[in-house]
């Protein structure tokens, strides 16, 4: 390791402003398998939120309950439970159980050694150097609080500090900010090709001239002049790729979003955007972190109620769905199924009252930003 990162780490670590504080009771060290470590000294060990926690145990519940129901039913039915109908309920009860029960106890820990997340039974380390070196990279799960590091195995590739408590995240995050030197941007290619999946088949193809969209062999080129605004939404400012992106023309708008086409990353294609469409036209907003203009803040504003609107629209349809459901009485055939059914609806219906308030109070405090910004522009 260089000296300028052992001095990088060395202040991140000692520096009594990012200290958290140490829990009562520390858990087993850190020992990675290449190497023999010292006992270390945690700075933190932190478990999920209780509104994660409660989804969880709700989980386990209906782990739990519904293969038991199942084999009721088939035993009010006068048949022989056969050894298969047997196992496969102990594999129904048991695989969810053991899997979501990880998740009750500590997920994530910082000593001198790094960040540690929890995988079951073990610890998976993030070792300081990875993030000094510029190793660890953007997640794409969650808005500012998600890393990633790709040579780290499947489960452990990915490090969200979302689900922890809001204090325990950011003090964590910006642990983790002070020691990080995120990668450089990648080069910008001289031209980019994006093919979208099903339903929406189509290809978009750029070059310094022109966008064309192709669809069943038909191509409608456009220059780079005729586009009327193209709006990025990144899930933090400095982020170089996207969550989602919007190019508008006269009667035409591409829409990317992360995840729904193949092709060129999403941070070549931004790149791209940004250098060929005049800055004037093109709206770098982010989804987290502090709004930089009030377009921005407006834009947020806008589209939080959107979302509030859609699940609110998609929880009463589910709560609706549910006394239609609890009603039909010949359908359900007696209390065990409709027990199901509310086991069911319990944990999704809570999981949407908490979405709902998440995104209420979200609202609330971009109306404050906003207050707070008109007034020091006034």
């Amino acid at each position: 390791r260089s000296r300028s990162s052992s001095e990088n780490v060395s202040r991140v670590i000692l520096d009594p402003s990012l200290i958290l504080p140490i829990p009562h009771q520390t858990p087993t060290p850190i020992i990675p398998k290449n190497q023999r470590l010292a006992k270390t000294s945690f700075l933190a060990a932190r478990s999920i939120h209780p509104g994660a926690r409660r989804a969880i145990l709700w989980g386990i519940g209906g782990g739990i309950c519904i293969p038991i129901v199942a084999l009721y039913l088939i035993w009010l039915q006068q048949k022989p439970i056969t050894p298969v109908q047997l196992c496969s309920c102990i594999l129904i009860m048991a695989v969810p159980t053991l899997w979501l029960s990880q998740y009750l106890g500590p997920r994530v820990r910082a000593d001198r050694f790094g960040i540690s997340q929890r995988f079951l039974t073990w610890w998976i380390l993030w070792p300081w150097d990875a993030f000094v070196d510029g190793r660890v990279q953007f997640g794409k799960i969650s808005m500012g609080k998600s890393y990633k590091l790709p040579e780290k195995p499947i489960f452990g590739r990915t490090l969200t500090l979302e689900t922890l408590e809001e204090s325990d995240a950011d003090s964590l995050n910006r642990l983790i900010r002070a020691a990080w030197n995120p990668p450089a941007p990648e080069l910008v290619p001289a031209s980019v090709k994006v093919q979208f999946y099903w339903p929406n088949t189509r290809s978009v193809e750029m070059t310094s001239q022109q966008i064309s969209i192709v669809k069943k062999s038909r191509t409608i080129p456009y220059r780079w002049e005729e586009v009327i605004y193209a709006e990025i939404w990144r899930r933090e400012h400095g982020h170089h790729d996207f969550h989602e992106l919007r190019v508008q023309f006269l009667g035409q708008q591409i829409q990317f979003r992360n995840g729904k086409f193949w092709g060129a990353p999403p941070a070549a294609i931004s790149a791209y955007i940004c250098m060929h469409v005049d800055r004037t036209r093109v709206r770098d907003f982010a989804l987290s972190g502090v709004s930089q203009t009030v377009q921005e803040l407006d834009a947020r504003l806008a589209r939080g109620e959107l979302r509030l609107k859609k699940l609110k629209k998609m929880g009463g349809i589910i709560s609706a769905t549910f006394v239609v459901t609890l009603l039909v009485g010949n359908f359900l055939g007696g209390w065990p199924r409709r027990a199901i059914v509310i086991a069911l609806y319990l944990p999704v219906a809570h999981i949407y009252r908490r979405k709902a308030c998440e995104l209420e109070r979200h609202n609330r405090e971009l109306e404050e930003q906003r207050t707070q910004l008109n007034t020091e522009n006034c």
